[in-house]
């Protein structure tokens, strides 16, 4: 997210507005990627035991964890631009 795009949605919705869904989407996104993690390790832990090593899953496994680091990127981002923004528009 550009730093002009997070004035934006600053300037629409506002700081505290902000902050509350960014508190409440790091739940959900730990539930989530706690969630599909668990399921990619019993079915890779049960193709594995079975004799199935396929390629074509662990290639599945390589994207999700990609997918997880680019979301994980992103929520970084907000972060840095919400904790930006306390730096340069204290509260009096």
């Amino acid at each position: 997210m550009k730093a002009s795009t997070f004035s934006r949605y600053v300037d629409q919705f506002g700081l505290p507005v902000i902050e509350r869904q960014h508190r409440r989407g790091f739940r959900q996104f730990l539930v989530l990627w706690i969630s599909i993690f668990v399921v990619m390790a019993i079915v890779t832990y049960s193709n594995w035991s079975l004799g199935f090593p396929s390629p074509v899953w662990l290639t599945l496994n390589g994207l999700i964890v990609m997918a997880f680091f680019g979301c994980a990127y992103q929520r970084y981002q907000l972060h840095r631009h919400i904790r930006r923004y306390h730096k340069q528009h204290p509260r009096r």
